[in-house]
């Protein structure tokens, strides 16, 4: 459904795109079948090698085929070696579904060239290569699709090649229980074996409890060592209000995984676009992805997909992004505290923020820094304790950018200070007053408001 259009130029787009769309879900249908046998046929290839160290991954490609993954596409590919370059090159012929070679856009030479480093972590011994894929899905939902490499191994047990399927995990695979999860529960229970905690220890059962908790999509593709120190690290976050950050890399370097834990109380629209716009900057990326986890928990964890068709930045400090976030999300109120803190000392401080603490308007806030608040504080006490009702201030503002330009504030307890009063006494002075902003001011526990001009 659509709003009415009349521009040649969108419509024949929306034509295209419609078309395109329509052409793959034609032939994810046509092709679900044949992806299935072609899963079949694999699991039946890994079992006849006789490998005990491929039971983990036959059961895990006997979870997906039984009705746990939507199978969209699948192709074939060889390793191949060129100037040095290693690569994916496609076997004609060879696409079903959404990677047709009709539909799928191939790269020049068919080939799909894999840095060293992705290639050095290919080569780590596993059957499965379980990641993202770097489109959408055009069919079922509009996500990034889940990629499941499963590899081909040459006489000396070099990889030559892989059977790729793309598609999604279907609803059931997200909502079914961990330990129903072939390769998922194993990888859990040697996690839990490696912490050192006993089986049956409060530790323990803490630990499973946060591994349950994590993103479905982390215990599928996340290797063990990048697991077990997410895993950990919120564990030693115990209900603390800060700031973590954990960053895993996609294998070929196209996407990072950042799960971020911050204070639930300032989780919000706002604040989720700053922490956005600092990851994208980080990872020199324009596309981004997210899904947030609020629960009783103090703490808020929102999970970034970060993509990059031209390999996501590794020149990153985590300690440095933790920063940032901290002071995207610190609120006007916190920069208050900690110039009262440094100014009385803490007992002191405290004494102010309570009395303060929502005495400021939101244009107040807006329109002035905590450092200039805690001068105006001193001043506002400076008619409490002589028992005035007026107080002036002329100062020439350091962000000013005539040297004539001055500033003048009035303080005054209990009504505003009238305009056409104030306004002529200051024009007989040979100035002329370009504007003017009331702020009242609230003391709790002081029945009068203060007000600023």
């Amino acid at each position: 459904e659509i709003d009415r259009q009349s521009e040649f130029s969108v419509l024949h787009e929306l034509k295209q795109n419609l078309a395109s769309i329509l052409t793959d879900v034609r032939a994810a249908v046509q092709d679900w079948k044949a992806c299935l046998e072609k899963m079949a046929i694999n699991i039946n290839r890994l079992k006849e090698m006789e490998d005990g160290h491929q039971n983990d991954a036959i059961d895990f490609l006997q979870w997906l085929h039984d009705n746990h993954f939507v199978f969209l596409g699948y192709r074939e590919y060889r390793v191949i070696t060129d100037k040095g370059q290693t690569g994916f090159k496609v076997v004609p012929g060879s696409g079903l579904g959404i990677l047709r070679d009709t539909i799928a856009q191939l790269p020049e030479n068919d080939v799909f060239p894999v840095s060293d480093d992705a290639y050095d972590r290919i080569c780590d011994g596993k059957p499965l290569t379980i990641t993202k894929a770097t489109s959408k899905a055009t069919v079922h939902r509009p996500v990034f699709m889940d990629y499941i490499g499963i590899k081909e191994y040459g006489e000396k047990g070099e990889i030559v090649g892989e059977k790729r399927f793309l598609g999604l995990y279907s609803s059931s695979a997200y909502s079914c229980n961990l330990k129903q999860i072939p390769m998922v529960r194993d990888k859990i229970h040697r996690l839990i074996t490696r912490s050192g905690f006993q089986q049956t220890s409060h530790d323990a059962r803490a630990l499973l409890f946060v591994l349950q908790s994590l993103p479905r999509d982390e215990l599928f593709q996340a290797d063990e060592n990048s697991l077990f120190e997410c895993a950990m690290g919120v564990l030693r976050l115990k209900e603390r209000q800060r700031v973590k950050v954990f960053i895993r890399h996609d294998i070929y370097g196209y996407f990072v995984s950042v799960l971020v834990f911050a204070p639930r109380e300032r989780y919000h629209t706002e604040s989720r676009k700053k922490i956005q716009a600092i990851l994208l900057k980080t990872f020199h990326s324009q596309s981004a992805e997210f899904s947030v986890q609020l629960s009783e928990s103090i703490l808020a964890r929102i999970h970034f997909i970060i993509h990059s068709t031209e390999g996501c930045c590794i020149d990153y400090d985590v300690k440095e992004i933790e920063h940032q976030i901290v002071e995207a999300l610190s609120e006007w109120n916190d920069d208050l505290k900690i110039e009262l803190h440094n100014f009385f000392g803490e007992a002191r401080g405290n004494e102010y923020i309570q009395a303060y603490r929502k005495g400021f308007s939101a244009a107040y806030r807006e329109d002035f820094t905590a450092r200039t608040a805690l001068l105006d504080l001193k001043n506002l006490d400076q008619l409490q304790e002589c028992g005035v009702s007026l107080k002036g201030l002329l100062y020439s503002p350091l962000s000013a950018s005539e040297e004539k330009s001055l500033r003048f504030k009035v303080y005054s307890c209990g009504e505003q200070v009238s305009l056409s009063k104030s306004l002529p006494m200051l024009e007989n002075m040979g100035v002329t007053v370009t504007d003017e902003k009331p702020y009242e001011i609230k003391k709790s526990g002081f029945s009068k408001s203060f007000w600023m001009h």
